[in-house]
């Protein structure tokens, strides 16, 4: 089957025998249903372009954090606990800075919708 993806898959897992999931560089998944059957079909459960763009990575002051839509961004620490949560004022926004130059050095998480990205913060 062609899935239009040619940037290298590098596992497989079948739960049972008609769903499958395909894992392969930069985050990409695949779900193949149907698999036992002449009417295969495989769906993209989470695109590579699917990823949050942060910079600069280290930070000293402030992130510029990107992606195809941003409703609210949350900064997490270590511990899991969110220490900035930001909302934007507009209904469609792509990219966003925050201030991080109160934040102790170390690595944060930031979840942007369901997709997280990190960043070091010098």
């Amino acid at each position: 089957m062609d899935s239009s993806y040619f940037d290298g898959l590098t596992k497989l897992h079948f739960p049972n025998d008609s769903v499958g999931y395909a894992v392969g560089f930069n985050g990409i998944i695949l779900k193949i249903t149907n698999a036992n059957s002449i009417i295969s079909s495989i769906e993209t459960i989470k695109d590579m372009d699917d990823t949050i763009n942060i910079y600069p990575n280290p930070a000293t002051d402030v992130i510029s954090i990107e992606y195809p839509t941003i409703h609210a961004v949350e900064i997490i620490n270590y511990l899991g606990e969110t220490i900035i949560f930001k909302e934007t004022t507009t209904d469609v926004i792509n990219k966003l800075t925050l201030d991080v130059s109160s934040l102790s050095s170390g690595v944060y998480i930031v979840k942007v919708a369901n997709v997280a990205g990190k960043f070091f913060k010098k």
